[in-house]
Order: structure tokens, then sequence, then C-alpha cells
């Protein structure tokens, strides 16, 4: 990945009301939402978060997006997570090391349980 290089991560998950809507996200929100739900998951002793745990994480991600709109809900910080999961499982299934930025991080929290 070349410095300075922006990624998008797109998830197709309905988020309710209108159908398939496409939620893009950036490397600096996705980055964000890993660590918020991971100080979640941690806390939890590596349980499933639960809708107010949810929408924390989206406050969370939502704080650093200086008013950017729209605001993630909690839905669609769940479903990127999903989502990003599903991709850390895809990953780890490939010979090492893997070239997906977010890898590492995903792998401290999850790596031993997947």
């Amino acid at each position: 990945m070349k410095f300075g290089a922006s990624h998008r991560y797109h998830n197709t998950h309905s988020s309710g009301g209108g159908g398939g809507r496409e939620d893009c996200w950036s490397d600096g929100a996705t980055s964000t939402l890993i660590e918020a739900w991971g100080d979640r998951y941690l806390r939890l002793n590596r349980g499933n978060p639960r809708q107010k745990d949810w929408q924390e994480v989206a406050d969370a991600v939502n704080s650093g997006r200086d008013g950017v709109k729209p605001k993630k809900t909690d839905v669609q910080c769940k479903n990127q997570m999903d989502t990003l999961k599903r991709k850390y499982k895809q990953e780890r299934s490939k010979p090492p090391p893997s070239k997906w930025p977010f890898f590492n991080r995903i792998d401290s929290l999850i790596g031993r349980t997947v």
C-alpha cells in the first residue's frame, strides 16, 4: 500500500429503511471502528456487544468525523464489523503475510478465537 493511499470499504448490507443502500467507510473511520469495537469486545471478555455497546461504538466513530454527514448508525457499525471479520478470515486463509492494513489489529483481538 502506498503511503497516503486511501481505501474505501463498501458494505452493501441493508441498514434498514431504504433497502440495500451502500455504506462507504474510509480507512480512518474503519480504524476508529475497530478500536472502539475492540475496546468493548475485550471489556466484555470477548463476548458479543449488545445494542447499547454498538451505540457507543457508533458514537466513537462519529466523534472523529468532524460533523461529516451522514453519521454511522449502530447497525451500520455492526454490519461493517461483521464484514471486516469475514475479510479477516479470508486473509487468514491466505499465505502470510497479509497486505490488508487491518489484519494485524483484528488478529490481535480475535486471532485466537477464530
